[in-house]
């Protein structure tokens, strides 16, 4: 993402993925979306409540620095530490959302759009453009991160293996 890109211009690449994400999901028949077997044992709700979960973890650090805020400790259990491939968080999470209703599932990720939208908004130019500003972005400015929604983590490792799993099961 070339470092010319304005708050504008961010915002309007983070709302085009926002779209996007939100037509797959409309694709995706409303019985299917609680039904196990999405990707390993849990059902396209459960790959729902794990992302809106994460995105809670970046909200309150965007939330936390827009009002100049120290960043707060992650939802988990201080025991939980972050990995390589965060299972034991992952699974906390899961825990923790499994038995929420779909529609709460899904209101709580579209709200973490609006909120994330926000933050952004609410944030100074250095926030956005210094890619040391955040260390939890790895050296990526957060208007380079802005764009793809927050959602790359979902379209590498989920939306493939959700798309096959419908395809098989005559969805989406």
């Amino acid at each position: 993402m070339p470092a010319a890109l304005t708050r504008e211009e961010a915002l309007a690449a983070f709302d085009a993925a926002r779209r996007e994400h939100q037509a797959f999901l409309a694709a995706i028949p409303r019985e299917r979306m609680t039904e196990p077997g999405a990707t390993g044992p849990w059902s396209v709700k459960d790959v729902i409540a794990h992302l809106a979960a994460w995105r809670g973890r970046t909200l309150a650090r965007l939330e936390a620095a827009a009002a100049g805020q120290p960043e707060p400790p992650p939802p988990w259990p201080p025991e939980l530490t972050e990995t390589a491939t965060d299972e034991p968080i992952n699974t906390w999470f899961y825990e923790q959302h499994r038995a929420d209703p779909l529609d709460s599932v899904l209101a709580a990720w579209e709200a973490s759009f609006d909120r994330l939208r926000a933050a952004v908004i609410a944030l100074p130019d250095q926030a956005l453009l210094d890619p040391a500003y955040f260390p939890w972005l790895e050296g990526t400015a957060l208007i380079e991160a802005l764009p793809g929604g927050f959602l790359g983590h979902f379209r590498e490792e989920h939306e493939p293996t959700l798309r096959a799993w419908l395809a098989a099961g005559g969805g989406a």
